[in-house]
């Protein structure tokens, strides 16, 4: 196994009275592909944005690449650890300024950190996430939902991190864009190797792309195991009832398409 990248001990966060995060334990290693199910509200995205720093935990600790990230890293600590991890939100029209352009989106992590980013940079970086270069001075609000993914993919991956995280990132694409995407996803991972936490609630998608899964429950992490054992062999209740659940879904859809 290579590297370790992510290490998370008894991660504990709570909003008032309700505790989101109940003692999570992770580990994900280089060029790994880590998926994390589990229901709406169950604690995935909280602890996604833990390891972006983008919520503040309670206790526990989060390690990325031998760095132990504090809660609240000053902003020259921040600019650094943006080398090191990435996340591709749900709502990626959002994230953008609509009024971008292509070029400044893909330049941008560069600039945050004092670099200069040449012409082929751009262009190739298009290609890796296969959107043309034609679009480079086009601006965001003109893309449409697939492009806008894609260049959201472009972005996280600009400067080579560590660790990149997929926050339902595609759930709100049509079935052939998220096809396109987990194929992206999977080539872009098995050629630049950076360890991938991929959230989502679909678990085909996440079975096709993921080499473990972690099934999330009420803030905890309560199953653990290889796509085989997670998908074949479940061993909790809950993780036997999502299994079901699927199935049943499956075979509903398919009695609708025979009719």
């Amino acid at each position: 196994m290579n590297n370790i990248v992510l290490k998370i001990d008894q991660l504990v966060k709570s909003y008032g009275e309700i505790v989101a995060l109940k003692n999570v334990n992770l580990c994900l290693h280089g060029r790994e592909v880590y998926g994390l199910i589990g229901e709406s509200g169950c604690g995935k995205s909280t602890l996604a944005k833990c390891i972006m720093n983008l919520e503040i935990w309670d206790q526990g600790q989060i390690m990325l690449c031998d760095h132990i990230l504090k809660k609240r890293p000053a902003r020259n600590e921040r600019k650094n650890l943006s080398r090191h991890r990435a996340m591709i939100f749900q709502d990626t029209k959002a994230g953008f300024d609509p009024m971008s352009s292509v070029r400044f989106v893909l330049a941008e992590p560069f600039m945050i950190q004092k670099e200069k980013v040449s012409e082929r940079q751009l262009i190739d970086l298009m290609k890796r996430c296969e959107l043309d270069e034609s679009l480079l001075e086009r601006k965001c609000a003109t893309l449409s939902q697939g492009q806008m993914a894609r260049l959201a993919i472009g972005r996280a991956i600009a400067l080579s991190p560590d660790l990149v995280i997929a926050d339902e990132s595609i759930a709100s694409l049509d079935v052939s864009l998220q096809a396109q995407m987990i194929n992206l996803f999977k080539d872009l991972q098995e050629k630049y190797g950076f360890a991938f936490l991929m959230i989502g609630h679909d678990l085909d998608l996440i079975r096709f792309v993921a080499d473990r899964i972690g099934v999330m429950k009420d803030g905890k992490i309560i199953e653990e195991g290889t796509v085989n054992e997670v998908f074949e062999h479940p061993v909790q209740k809950y993780t036997k009832e999502l299994m079901a659940s699927r199935l049943h879904t499956k075979e509903r859809i398919n009695d609708e398409k025979d009719h």
